[in-house]
Formats: C-alpha cells, sequence, structure tokens
C-alpha cells in the first residue's frame, strides 16, 4: 500500500488555502446563490401579482363602500334601461310624445307612418316615418329633445329640403323594445 503523505509548509498552505477558498466561493455563488436569487425574483413577482390583485379588490370595495347607495344606483339605472329599451314598443306612447315635442317646438307634422316590426336577437324595431315641415331653429330644438329623450331612438334616414324659407323634412326613426 502507498500512502502519499502532503507536507505542506509556508507558501504552499497559503496557496492550497486559496485555491480551496476560491472553489468554495464559487459552489456557494453557484450552487446556493444563484437558486436563491432566482427564488427571490419568483417571489417577487408573485407578491406584485398578489399586491396588484388586494390593490384592485380594495379599491372597488371603496367605490361601493355605502351598499344601499350602490343598490339604488343600481336600481336607477336599471329603471333608465328600461325606459330606454323597454319590454313591449308602446307605440302610442311615442307617438304622443313625438306630437307634444312638435307642438313645442313649432314643428308642424304632417305624417307619420309606423312601419313593419322586425325582430332580432330578442329585440324588436319599430321604423316610423314622419313627414313634418318647420324651420331651422325649430328642427335643431327638435333634434335634441328626441336625443335627450329616456327611450332609445335611433334616426335611420333624414332628407331636408328648403322650401320658402322653411325646411320640408322627412325622417324615418327606429324605435327599439327588449323581450324579456
Amino acid at each position: 500500500m502507498i500512502t502519499m503523505r502532503w507536507k505542506l509548509e509556508g507558501r504552499e498552505w497559503l496557496g492550497a488555502a486559496a485555491c480551496v477558498s476560491v472553489l468554495l466561493g464559487l459552489g456557494f455563488y453557484q450552487f446556493i446563490h444563484l437558486p436563491l436569487r432566482a427564488g427571490l425574483q419568483e417571489t417577487a413577482a408573485e407578491n406584485m401579482r398578489v399586491r396588484t390583485t388586494v390593490v384592485s379588490v380594495e379599491n372597488y370595495q371603496n367605490a361601493h363602500l355605502d351598499f344601499a347607495a350602490f343598490e339604488k344606483d343600481l336600481r336607477e339605472q336599471q329603471t333608465r334601461a328600461g325606459h330606454a329599451l323597454p319590454a313591449q314598443l308602446e307605440q302610442g306612447t311615442f307617438l304622443t310624445e313625438i306630437q307634444q315635442q312638435a307642438l313645442r317646438h313649432q314643428v308642424q307634422l304632417q305624417g307619420v307612418i309606423p312601419g313593419k316590426v322586425e325582430e332580432a336577437d330578442h329585440v324588436k324595431v319599430l321604423p316610423i316615418q314622419l313627414k313634418f315641415h318647420c324651420s331651422y331653429f325649430a328642427l335643431l330644438s327638435f333634434l335634441r329633445d328626441l336625443q335627450e329623450s329616456d327611450r332609445y331612438i335611433s334616426v335611420k334616414q333624414t332628407t331636408v329640403q328648403m322650401k320658402d324659407g322653411l325646411l320640408d323634412c322627412e325622417m324615418v326613426l327606429n324605435i327599439f323594445a327588449m323581450e324579456t
């Protein structure tokens, strides 16, 4: 059996200790420090995702602290939506409103012709053709009132012609009803 003895003296011990220290340092860096750093970055990213979720939930809760006020606001929105898209076309009510707006703005209705009800995707659409005679500013006021109406109204077609200083207008409006 051959045994080898290392006899290190002075500088050799110092060199060997330096080599072992460098190897231990590289091993620590490669096998401990780098994996811990990668884990730290993953944890920081997960922490940021959780923090973003928490902030979103807190913002939602802060926006709806007063649940009674939130429910009241929701009911008002549902009421407005019900007026904009009622369950029935309510053609008579709408035509009465058109007539009242025309009288209010000095618009002379010459014809109101309801079209055929069309149905698509649980929505009823009723085209209504209006013929009227008015001034420019009366037309603007009439259209503004139509736009500000609670009911959702779509202007499908408009023709305007000048005649004797006044406007002859033809307009096709669509009113809608949402089947429940």
